[in-house]
């Protein structure tokens, strides 16, 4: 992998009015790699994930990208109800003026990458809640963006068809190597999907800790393992360490 940044912030601060959502924040997501944050509820991680994403700005700091080939998976698939699978994945193409042939060959490209082949013609209303995250992704890959924005797509679902998916995206950015940032409230979803977890302090967002997880690929036997468990538990440790001392600065103020 190479170790040219995709996204940098430099002393990034974001104000809504009053209330301070990022400050001082510099980070750097490498080209292919797979970034994670983590953070306590409300913390600014979203809002850090909007400036990387372009689509919002900061107070003050800087992001720069080193291209605008990205694509966003937001928390809600957001499908339209009407159309199949098929007509969904491809509506990011179909909107850039496409044609119908291209956009449906690469959709169902998209659609083979996440392991939907045989749902191609059904609408939302027939896929479960897993099926429905797995054609977000597909319809996020269609437009081949080389940066892959994630905000807690898997929160809604159950343990199980969560790590299912989990390892699923794990395997399809082992095998693409997009770049890839993850928002996420699970700290062992952060540390098995991610090279790299970056642990937010309460709001206003700052880094607080940096953790390496372990090199090579994943397998659902990978959850337990002792490495990303270690992992996990400095993550945890980290974060906890933060929300402590947060409360007790508002407690001398």
């Amino acid at each position: 992998m190479t170790h040219s940044a995709h996204i940098s912030l430099e002393r990034v601060t974001r104000r809504f009015g009053n209330v301070v959502a990022t400050e001082n924040v510099s980070l750097t997501v490498p080209v292919g790699g797979f970034t994670a944050l983590i953070g306590p509820s409300g913390c600014g991680k979203t809002t850090l994930l909007r400036l990387m994403g372009g689509l919002d700005q900061p107070t003050s700091g800087s992001v720069h990208r080193s291209d605008a080939s990205l694509a966003f998976v937001f928390q809600e698939p957001r499908l339209l109800p009407w159309r199949t699978l098929l007509d969904n994945v491809a509506l990011p193409l179909e909107l850039s003026g496409v044609s119908r042939a291209e956009r449906h060959a690469r959709a169902a490209a998209a659609i083979a990458l996440v392991r939907m082949s045989d749902a191609i013609t059904r609408t939302p209303d027939q896929l479960s809640g897993g099926m429905r995250m797995r054609a977000s992704i597909a319809r996020a890959l269609v437009s081949r963006p080389t940066l892959l924005l994630l905000d807690e797509p898997f929160a809604s679902l159950d343990e199980v068809a969560r790590h299912e998916l989990d390892g699923e995206l794990r395997e399809l950015w082992e095998r693409e190597r997009f770049t890839a940032v993850l928002i996420t409230h699970s700290v062992p979803e952060a540390v098995f999907l991610a090279e790299e977890v970056l642990v937010c302090s309460p709001q206003p967002a700052r880094i607080v800790a940096r953790i390496a997880t372990p090199p090579g690929a994943r397998t659902h036997m990978t959850w337990t393992s002792s490495a990303l468990n270690t992992a996990a538990r400095e993550a945890s440790e980290a974060m906890l360490s933060a929300i402590t001392e947060r409360a007790r600065e508002r407690a001398a103020s």
